[in-house]
């Protein structure tokens, strides 16, 4: 089985409309590196509340077009995602873990213009580590994350995990640079291909 090397570069535009609830739209474009084709192209919603001071709500909409390259009918497909979210933060000595689960599903319009079903149910658990390091600009985040394709039936094809290697560089003003390396790999029965993926998002803040 061999790996597949991918890339994303996206922006996205955040927006707190006070210290408890914040919005954002986020652009983002795929490609499958290794021979530069276009992948998917997303467009995303957000929406953030903060409560208990450890506690974050999250709902999202995505819209996204792909390109379906493989078969004997190809082109452009197109599809929306929901997703909530909930996570909880602990801050302790210059760090933060943060625990999150969500859960999403989508529905596709195919080559025929037939839209499916809302399907495609999934629940993602994910960890993440950050540490800022005194007098240094690029702070390391590590982040393990699972994919549960089938909702608790136990490890299936389609299942897989995240591992993310990542920092946040502060521009001037209200703008970051945030840079990833992934690693996507499967488990036990999983068919998942390990997958590299480089990530680079640029992202400002309305305050």
């Amino acid at each position: 089985m061999g790996q597949v090397m991918e890339s994303r570069t996206g922006a996205t535009l955040t927006y707190e409309l006070n210290k408890d609830l914040q919005f954002s739209i986020e652009e983002q474009v795929r490609l499958k590196s290794y021979d530069d084709l276009f992948d998917e192209n997303i467009v995303e919603l957000g929406a953030r509340y903060d409560f208990l001071k450890v506690w974050k709500l999250g709902l999202g909409y995505r819209f996204f077009s792909s390109n379906d390259d493989t078969g004997d009918r190809q082109g452009i497909r197109i599809g929306n995602r929901l997703h909530y979210r909930l996570s909880y933060e602990l801050d302790f000595d210059r760090s933060e873990i943060e625990l999150r689960g969500q859960f999403q599903h989508r529905k596709e319009r195919d080559l025929d213009k037939n839209w499916s079903p809302w399907e495609d149910q999934t629940m993602r658990y994910k960890i993440e580590f950050q540490h800022d390091i005194r007098n240094w600009k690029l702070d390391p985040e590590l982040a393990l994350e699972f994919f549960d394709e089938d909702l608790g039936q136990g490890l299936a094809a389609d299942d897989k995990f995240r591992a993310i290697l990542g920092t946040t560089w502060r521009l001037p003003g209200p703008q970051a640079l945030k840079f990833k390396l992934m690693y996507e790999f499967g488990v036990g029965v999983s068919e998942q291909i390990p997958t590299y993926i480089i990530a680079i998002n640029y992202t400002y803040d309305m305050d």
